[in-house]
């Protein structure tokens, strides 16, 4: 018994001076070692824009097929279709960078998000094949988030652990995917115009949602958009 009570109160005694040495380790970390109090919240909603602006970026491709029967397309003016805004997206993403750095990744990513209403909106008017690839060149300014959003994710966390947070805002690449596969669906549903429709008001309302960055503009969008599809999926 007394080796039993001993060692249980060794075990407490080692207990409580690893605790008291881990709480003085963390609060003598560098201010540059600490992981933001808001970066989780900041992780979020930069993740949900980068799979909102990649799904405006995808989402000429993903309804390309539909474009194509439409439009009586070639092989050669499909391809040039859906090039266009992965050109762009990709090349973009240099001049994206640099703003990002001049002015803040915030304030570009919103501006980007909110842009993207205005070639979605035109193609919902109109989407012959000149209008494609005219509004199909500005569509593809939402390829240039990942350089945006990434600026944007590192700063909210320390170097240690900038590589996990990276990886998880990279999981945004499933907008494009949504694109893809969603946008076909919906057009069957709703339509293609309205799909434009849809796509650039989630684009909108998100760009306001990242700027003013609170948790009651992201419950409210979120309604807004939930009652926008329920409209337009009953409107066929």
């Amino acid at each position: 018994m007394p080796l039993i009570f001993c060692s249980a109160v060794l075990f407490q005694t080692t207990n409580i001076f690893i605790m008291t040495k881990s709480t003085q380790s963390r609060d003598m970390a560098s201010p540059l070692e600490k992981t933001h109090p808001t970066a989780p919240k900041s992780l979020f909603l930069a993740t949900t824009a980068f799979a909102i602006a990649f799904a405006n970026w995808g989402l000429i491709a993903g309804l390309a097929p539909l474009l194509k029967k439409e439009l009586a397309l070639s092989p050669a003016q499909a391809s040039l279709m859906i090039a266009i805004p992965v050109l762009l997206g990709s090349l973009g993403r240099i001049p994206a960078g640099m703003l990002t750095d001049r002015f803040g990744a915030r304030g570009v990513f919103s501006l980007l998000l909110a842009f993207g209403i205005i070639p979605t909106l035109a193609l919902s008017l109109n989407h012959s094949y000149s209008s494609l690839l005219f509004w199909g060149f500005f569509l593809g300014m939402a390829g240039t988030s990942f350089a945006i959003g990434i600026a944007f994710v590192s700063r909210w966390h320390p170097a240690k652990r900038q590589g996990m947070a990276t990886g998880i805002y990279g999981v945004g690449n499933i907008g494009q995917s949504i694109a893809v596969f969603g946008g076909p669906v919906l057009a069957s549903q709703i339509g293609i115009s309205n799909v434009f429709r849809l796509f650039g008001l989630a684009s909108l309302v998100w760009g306001i949602v990242f700027f003013l960055t609170n948790i009651q503009a992201i419950g409210l969008s979120f309604f807004v958009l939930a009652i926008v599809f329920s409209a337009y999926s009953h409107r066929k």
